[in-house]
């Protein structure tokens, strides 16, 4: 399966329930509001799939001082994420990352 292509407002949607999500486990919401605040942005299962993928590509790759990235794609899988559009945008991330991080 090859990395999903998104248009410039999908890629804004996924920066924004990224975002949304962060902040709705920083300030402890409840599972089912933040779920419906994510389903303002967005219900598709691709775009959360790919949230959630970045969120814990990131994390797994850089797992800085808490475990926040986690939290996020756990909440975007909470809210319908595709979670086979999760794992392969998670691995894609990571391994970008790493490969990154080698050359610095």
């Amino acid at each position: 399966m090859t990395d999903v292509k998104l248009l410039a407002q999908e890629k804004r949607q996924v920066a924004t329930l990224e975002e949304v999500a962060r902040r709705a486990i920083r300030n402890a919401t409840p599972t089912t509001q933040a779920v419906a605040e994510l389903h303002r942005i967005t219900s598709d299962p691709v775009l959360l799939g790919v949230a959630a993928g970045r969120a814990s590509g990131r994390w797994t790759a850089i797992p800085l001082f808490h475990s926040i990235g986690q939290e996020v794609s756990d909440l975007l899988v909470a809210a319908g994420a595709d979670t086979d559009v999760c794992a392969m945008t998670a691995s894609s991330i990571e391994r970008r990352l790493r490969r990154h991080l080698r050359r610095g």
